[in-house]
């Protein structure tokens, strides 16, 4: 079922973070760190300095020592790379194992205690972007997540990745609902959106390079979804879809040659 969220819903934290009456100060931990106090301001403030830039492997050791104090909770043998982006540190967890590469974008903007949740042995390429903006993603184990892709939530949504999922670059999941625009005498931005309970993908899944995945999608287990297809409906196990929209093109199980399926449909 569809629900709306008011704009005074999906912009909840906007009065604090444009409160002129309010100190710069103030308004920036509003945006970085989604706390206030001077100690935490300043730790991060020189964990960003030491670590976000440094090459080799002197900064993977400082980053390894220091971003743990910084994050929610962060397993053993976590490798962080260069040029991180990290925004309310406190509710990101990261599992075992797991890599989070150059330029990646960590935003857990979160009503959740935990934001954004990494399993373990999962990959996150470079200039990933995960931004949650009040609502919640999780990731699961052994998943890798290709070079600039983007998961997207927002307030009353959520992002659902399961086990040994693999992700193609330049993908966009995008579990923020559509904004409503039937009304033409007020800003699409005032209207609000439809949110159709975030994007949930399955264990085993193949994302293709540049596929986009829409609001309420589920997409089942074991399922493979054709580079640049747009999905709008759910899609059930094992099914491969392609196109825009996508649609149903075979399904695994009725496959002798999977393997060619696959790169028929060219993912």
């Amino acid at each position: 079922m569809e629900k709306r969220a008011s704009p005074s819903q999906q912009h909840k934290a906007l009065p604090k973070i444009m409160d002129e009456e309010r100190s710069v100060i103030a308004r920036y931990q509003e945006i970085a760190l989604g706390r206030e106090g001077w100690f935490f301001l300043l730790r991060y403030e020189l964990t960003m300095l030491l670590c976000k830039g440094l090459s080799g492997a002197a900064g993977l050791w400082l980053r390894k020592k220091l971003y743990p104090k910084l994050l929610g909770k962060v397993g053993r043998g976590v490798v962080f790379g260069q040029d991180i982006s990290l925004r309310h540190p406190g509710r990101i967890e990261i599992g075992d194992c797991s890599v989070v590469d150059d330029g990646c974008v960590l935003d857990a903007r979160s009503e959740e205690a935990t934001g954004i949740s990494i399993g373990s042995h999962t990959i996150l390429a470079r200039d990933t972007i995960i931004a949650c903006k009040g609502g919640k993603a999780r990731i699961g184990n052994h998943v890798g997540i290709g070079a600039h892709t983007t998961i997207h939530c927002c307030t009353g949504n959520r992002v659902e990745i399961g086990n040994k999922v693999l992700i193609g670059p330049y993908c966009y999941i995008v579990g923020a609902g559509l904004y409503r625009m039937e009304r033409t005498d007020v800003p699409i931005l005032e209207q609000g959106l439809d949110l159709r309970g975030g994007v949930t993908v399955g264990d085993n899944v193949w994302l293709g390079a540049h596929s986009t995945i829409l609001d309420g999608v589920t997409i089942g287990n074991d399922a493979a979804v054709g580079a640049g297809a747009v999905v709008t409906k759910d899609v059930p196990p094992f099914a491969i879809v392609a196109g825009i929209p996508a649609r149903i093109v075979r399904n695994r199980k009725d496959s002798l040659t999977g393997l060619q399926d696959v790169q028929d449909c060219r993912i």
